[in-house]
């Protein structure tokens, strides 16, 4: 059976810049869902604005991070990477959540991805999440009750 792409969708990454813990919730997403497919080809579209407010931000701006894809055989998995860097093309940065379908990756691992092969990129603006494209998909299968709380509590527009 083919397995569907995983989103690791981490909140607690987004609070405290980083999580280690392994209840982490895992959201299954088919590989060919076209809204996800979209949020990630629009993360990747513009990623060149991303990177230039990564090297030139503002004082509120902080948890600069990005999605990258990990394969293991037959299985895949999204990670976000923290505490990342960028340089000639690549962004490189810690493995920020617990493997939970992988298993050739572990928390706190450094790693880099190629800047045309980011799944998705954020960073918090103060309160307000900037990028994210894949958690607003996200957002619109939730419940209301859900979705609104992270629309407020990071005041997104989606």
């Amino acid at each position: 059976m083919k397995l569907g792409l995983r989103i690791m969708l981490i909140l607690a990454m987004f609070l405290a810049g980083c999580s280690n813990k392994s209840d982490d919730p895992v959201v299954g997403v088919k590989a060919e869902d076209a809204e996800m497919n979209n949020a990630m080809a629009e993360a990747k579209s513009t990623v060149a604005g991303f990177v230039e407010r990564m090297k030139n931000p503002q004082p509120k701006d902080y948890g600069f991070s990005v999605k990258k894809k990990i394969e293991d055989g037959d299985k895949v998995e999204f990670f976000w990477l923290s505490d990342i860097t960028y340089a000639d093309g690549k962004f490189t940065g810690t493995l920020g959540n617990n493997p939970q379908i992988v298993s050739n990756v572990e928390f706190g691992q450094k790693m880099s991805v190629g800047e045309t092969e980011i799944a998705d990129w954020m960073y918090l603006d103060g309160d307000k999440m900037v990028g994210n494209y894949t958690l607003r998909v996200l957002l619109k299968r939730m419940s209301k009750e859900e979705a609104d709380t992270l629309r407020k509590q990071f005041q997104i527009d989606d």
